[in-house]
């Protein structure tokens, strides 16, 4: 958790010239992972100054490009494009979640829904553009490959999802929350998922007075 200088590694990588695209694509992500935990780790800090009456007051310096906002600036300049860039990478999916989360720490929630919608609904995984294994014969490691590659897209779908469509709905933002329900339907076709999806999407139609 010493992002500042997991933050000053990462960048010294990414300037080498002889990366390769997976690696080029990993360091870029945690790099910007970096920026996104220091970002929180700090605003919860002033969270935590405010709520003590000796500190509330208290002016907050940052050193230049270490504040919060610069912070997320930096995850979104990282981030933005991610997929088209590095389509071989394990981390398309949770890029699109970290970019969600970072537009909704900025207050720019049409833009946090909009990465998400492209997510449940336009970024699907394409099994003809991963890296696979070494050593295994070429049916066997795509097969395995793509099974694993549609599970962590699965799973990154719904924790996205998940998180901002019940975040919305406790801010009181029904419709941005019905929005992403309704999205959220078309990922998975199994009661487990789809009944808490359907009772969470009637909640937010009562919410915005649809009886009908």
């Amino acid at each position: 958790e010493d992002y500042d200088n997991a933050i000053k590694f990462f960048t010294r990588i990414l300037r080498l010239e002889r990366l390769d695209e997976f690696d080029r694509g990993t360091a870029l992500f945690k790099h910007a992972f970096a920026h996104y935990r220091r970002a929180r780790e700090n605003r919860a800090e002033e969270a935590q100054r405010r709520r003590d009456p000796e500190t509330r007051n208290e002016r907050v310096e940052y050193a230049l490009g270490k504040s919060p906002r610069a912070d997320f600036a930096q995850v979104k300049q990282d981030l933005r494009g991610y997929g088209a860039l590095f389509p071989r990478s394990p981390y398309v999916p949770e890029a699109h979640y970290l970019l969600a989360l970072t537009y909704d720490q900025l207050q720019e929630r049409e833009s946090s829904i909009v990465e998400l919608i492209s997510l449940l609904k336009e970024s699907d995984f394409r099994p003809d553009s991963i890296a696979v294994a070494e050593n295994k014969p070429e049916r066997v490691r795509n097969a395995a490959r793509i099974a694993r590659m549609k599970r962590l897209w699965a799973y990154w779908k719904k924790k996205t999802g998940n998180y901002l469509a019940n975040k919305f709905y406790e801010d009181g933002d029904h419709h941005s929350a019905y929005r992403i329900y309704v999205a959220l339907r078309t990922i998975d076709p199994s009661p487990e998922w789809q009944v808490p999806v359907l009772y969470q999407i009637g909640l937010c139609e009562e919410k915005q007075g649809h009886f009908i």
